[in-house]
């Protein structure tokens, strides 16, 4: 059993119900008037302005990006100031230590990153945070793909403390990087925290309409098969396999449901788990 999966099986069974904690925001109204005095006519309005919107951190984030196209271009000028640190995951309240790591990884030569990345998974929600940041912030396509495959491996470092803290929406975003970047280990996991986290049927939606835009059956549709075998949706799970032409998928959904019938109508019956036409003889003609 792969490290992700095992690290959310183990710790999902000790926290149950888990739910992310959030500061009240500013005022939606309050952002907006300091984004407009971004541009105001005094130096010490704009400095005022400025500071204030850095100390709303993550709040105001989203209004900061959209200034990035304002008309103005004093605006544009200190609202991109401001989205340079938060872009990488430094905000005003991100812990020294934290910050000093993501100053490691930004110094550090392409093939030097790896310990700032494992060190900041060590460090739990706050440091899969900045990952998520660093993941969209980098540019270097080198750096991006070592980035990922460290992640991937190396995810199973702050599984335990992400559920332990009830930081499920971080968690769920980890995941989804992994399995965009490696969906062999991705997928199993990543049904395995939408199971435990009792989100399958949501999950299910979404990915139901990224599937149907593909001309191909691809990673959406290897999505689906799996949330339908955690849902326990056999016919469904094996429909899909068969799509995807992946016939030791179905065989195993099969299988682990006892469907033992339809298992002996399976071509090559065995192929990809040998001896398993034994049982599912002896089964169907009890």
């Amino acid at each position: 059993m792969g490290r992700i999966l095992l690290s959310l099986l183990v710790a999902g069974c000790l926290v149950p119900g888990l739910v992310l904690s959030q500061d009240k925001p500013p005022a939606k109204e309050q952002i907006d008037q300091w984004i407009r005095d971004l541009g105001a006519r005094r130096f010490t309005a704009r400095q005022k302005a400025q500071e204030a919107l850095r100390k709303a951190g993550r709040h105001a984030e989203p209004a900061l990006e959209e200034a990035l196209k304002h008309s103005d271009g004093e605006v544009r000028k200190r609202a991109a100031e401001i989205l340079e640190e938060f872009k990488w995951g430094i905000y005003p309240d991100t812990p020294q230590k934290i910050v000093d790591l993501v100053r490691s990884y930004q110094s550090a030569a392409s093939g030097g990153k790896d310990e700032a990345i494992q060190k900041l998974l060590n460090e739990g929600g706050l440091g899969v945070a900045c990952l998520l940041k660093i993941a969209r912030a980098e540019t270097n396509q080198e750096n991006r793909r070592n980035l990922a495959s460290t992640i991937t491996r190396e995810a199973g470092r702050a599984i335990p403390l992400l559920i332990l803290n009830q930081e499920l929406a971080l968690l769920g975003k980890l995941l989804e990087l992994v399995l965009d970047h490696n969906p062999e280990i991705g997928l199993p996991s990543y049904a395995a925290f939408h199971l435990l986290a009792g989100s399958l049927d949501e999950r299910l939606k979404h990915h139901r309409k990224l599937a149907e835009a593909e001309k191909e059956p691809g990673l959406q549709h290897q999505v689906l098969f799996y949330l339908h075998r955690a849902r326990g949706n056999v016919g469904e799970a094996a429909a899909l396999a068969d799509k995807l032409k992946r016939d030791d998928w179905a065989e195993a959904v099969l299988e682990e449901n006892a469907c033992w019938k339809e298992l002996l109508k399976r071509p090559d019956l065995g192929k990809y788990r040998p001896g398993l036409e034994r049982p599912a003889f002896r089964a169907a003609y009890a």
